[in-house]
C-alpha cells in the first residue's frame, strides 16, 4: 500500500469511529468535500498543513495517520 492509500485508510478508520459522515467532517475542518474525498482514497498527496487540520479534527497525531498498522483492520 503506498502512503497516501495508508493516510487514506486510517482518517477514513479514525472519522467512522467518531461517527462522522465524510461530507460533514470535511466542512467541519474547512476543507472541500471532494478534496477530502480523494485524500481518503488515497487519489491525493496532502500537504503537512492539511494533514495537521485533519489529525487535528480527528483529535490524533499526524505520526498516527501515517502509521501502517493504525487504521488497517476494522475498515
Amino acid at each position: 500500500m503506498c502512503i497516501e492509500e495508508t493516510i487514506g485508510t486510517n482518517i477514513r478508520h479514525r472519522r467512522k469511529e467518531l461517527h462522522f459522515a465524510q461530507e460533514d467532517f470535511a466542512y467541519e475542518i474547512g476543507l472541500s468535500p471532494y478534496y477530502y474525498g480523494r485524500i481518503e482514497r488515497g487519489k491525493a498527496n496532502p500537504t503537512i498543513q492539511v494533514l495537521t487540520t485533519i489529525a487535528n479534527g480527528l483529535g490524533v497525531k499526524i505520526s498516527e495517520l501515517i502509521d501502517e498498522g493504525y487504521g488497517n483492520s476494522a475498515y
